[in-house]
């Protein structure tokens, strides 16, 4: 919470410059408090005013843009990445920023331009890596609900086709809009293993498969894995109990009775 506490403190920092650099207060004190000297008893006279400087205060703190609203309580917005390029200096290195990306707008390049620096020391960007735009991607499937769901859907003319839905279908839409790959979704038997669909994949039935596979280390030899697309977690039921209260001091007196009897 380091960065939330410094840029609220950096608020309230540029509220109060702004708030004694107005016309309204430079003839009198603009940090007037009213009460008594304990701290919990004293009030900003001009806690409204301050309140609207805060409103209108905006900038790029070090947890992401800062910006207010009269209608919330808390900051509009704070999503904020960079991307960085790392680039050799005098000094070592140096990490360049080159992408900003602050929500609800897209990635876009910084104000002020930087050079990148790729691989080699070069500013020419490699070439001969994999482009997905257009080519054909055979995806693995397995039906298990609520990763994949195969339904059969009569058509007018009264043809039967099979419909994929759920978050497997889903995460490949997005994928597709993003990098345009043109995806062939095979559907493996239902008499298949785990072990048997990831085989699929280096045997070359497919190109990738998409599922709730377990990762292994024996899977690991022949096929590459990449991140977790789905979070989840298992639990153990039981049955609920009626939660009793103990008593420790009457256990530790419990304790130490027993322990007298038996060292007598």
């Amino acid at each position: 919470y380091a960065l939330f506490a410094f840029d609220a403190t950096w608020a309230l920092v540029r509220a109060l410059q702004q708030l004694c650099a107005s016309k309204k207060y430079i003839s009198s004190s603009c940090l007037p408090f009213v009460g008594s000297s304990f701290c919990y008893d004293r009030r900003f006279i001009h806690s409204q005013s301050l309140l609207d400087v805060v409103s209108r205060t905006e900038f790029l703190g070090v947890s992401g843009p800062i910006k207010f609203s009269v209608n919330v309580t808390d900051r509009i917005t704070g999503l904020y990445y960079t991307a960085k390029n790392v680039q050799p200096s005098s000094n070592g290195l140096n990490f360049v920023s080159i992408l900003e990306y602050a929500h609800p707008h897209d990635w876009r390049i910084p104000t002020k331009e930087n050079v990148i620096i790729w691989p080699g020391n070069t500013l020419t960007p490699p070439t001969g890596r994999a482009i997905l735009n257009g080519v054909n991607l055979r995806i693995g499937l397995r039906e298990s609900a609520p990763f994949t769901i195969v339904q059969q859907v009569i058509d007018e003319s009264g043809q039967s086709t099979i419909q994929y839905s759920g978050f497997v279908p889903d995460l490949i839409n997005i994928l597709q809009s993003k990098m345009g790959f043109i995806p062939i979704m095979k559907l493996v038997p239902s008499n298949q293993t785990y072990n048997e669909f990831v085989q699929g994949v280096s045997n070359g039935v497919y190109d990738i498969a998409i599922g709730d596979v377990t990762v292994t280390a024996a899977r690991r030899e022949f096929v590459d894995f990449s991140n977790a697309i789905f979070d989840n977690s298992l639990r153990i039921i039981t049955r609920k109990t009626t939660r009793t209260s103990t008593d420790l001091y009457c256990n530790l007196c419990w304790y130490f009775d027993v322990y007298n009897r038996e060292t007598r």
